[in-house]
């Protein structure tokens, strides 16, 4: 009952009920079910899957947008879990969390994470999987998580949407290549082709024509977001870094061009001056227009 509770869409975690028990009764009773080996992390997951099945229906134009980001989880005092893993340093201790959130393309509400994935030293639990998976580099790990969505069934269109760690030329050639649509936040520096000419990609954006979109707040403040999209031509070959007994290998493989959408979204104050731009690369069809991806 204390997980069935009713409570606002974005609340997370075990409510305790009115009652005589103390938070820490319920606490426990919420450890023996999450620790009990009988239940697997697909068996979680079911509820969550349904739910956003359910409200992919009610609150999306056509497209399941999901989220996919990475959090760093420190636990660098806590010598009893010997399943953690090095971070940022010899010192940082923890967990790799990856997130597949899927949200509402309607108002951009969430509405359930359906795949989670947590690597430890011994490999990454997943809720698509009852066994403990092999631990690939954050952007290869996404394909799996990616197949894994499109075998879910939500009923639309996927969309994935990808932080500038996803502004990788070789996973987008790979992407594209298998039907998946994206809307990536790309670096400011990677060399494009736009116009006929090679330039930088923030080059290019400063060329692209920008429109007032709508009102926003920013740290509370005032503003106008001004929306615009141009063409570029990605045709630089990847480059993979790995490390191999230690060591650090670097390969160049070459590619087939990758024409992309280079969508500019601008905050400015009430005298012009931008407070912030952000540029994002998609392959999306352009029925969908530069201030809806921008939103």
């Amino acid at each position: 009952m204390a997980h069935l509770s009713t409570a606002q869409q974005t609340a997370a975690g075990l409510r305790a009920l009115p009652g005589c028990n103390q938070a820490f009764a319920a606490s426990q009773a919420a450890w023996r079910f999450y620790s009990n080996p009988r239940v697997t992390l697909p068996q979680l997951a079911t509820p969550l899957i349904e739910a956003a099945k359910v409200g992919v229906s009610q609150c999306s134009e056509g497209w399941a947008l999901i989220a996919l980001d990475w959090c760093l989880l420190h636990y660098c005092r806590h010598d009893s879990k010997r399943d953690r893993i090095v971070m940022a340093s010899r010192d940082d201790l923890g967990y790799k969390l990856l997130t597949a959130l899927l949200i509402s393309s309607r108002d951009g509400s969430p509405l359930a994470p359906v795949c989670l994935e947590l690597s430890a030293c011994g490999g990454t639990h997943s809720t698509r999987s009852v066994k403990m998976l092999k631990t690939f580099s954050a952007l290869d790990g996404l394909k799996p998580v990616m197949e894994h969505m499109e075998n879910l069934r939500v009923g639309c269109r996927r969309a994935y949407i990808v932080d500038r760690e996803g502004d990788s030329i070789g996973h987008l050639r790979a992407w594209d290549s298998a039907g998946r649509k994206f809307l990536v936040r790309a670096k400011d520096n990677p060399r494009v082709m736009h116009e006929g000419g090679e330039k930088r990609l923030v080059d290019a954006a400063a060329q692209a024509p920008l429109f007032k979109t709508r009102t926003v707040k920013f740290h509370g403040a005032d503003a106008v977001q001004f929306t615009g999209e141009t063409r570029v031509i990605l045709k630089r070959p990847a480059r993979t870094h790995r490390v191999v007994k230690g060591q650090a290998v670097h390969h160049n493989i070459a590619g087939a061009p990758l024409e992309l959408r280079l969508i500019v979204s601008e905050v400015r104050d009430a005298d012009g001056t931008v407070l912030a731009r952000w540029l994002l690369l998609s392959n999306l069809p352009a029925e969908i227009s530069a201030a809806t991806l921008a939103l």
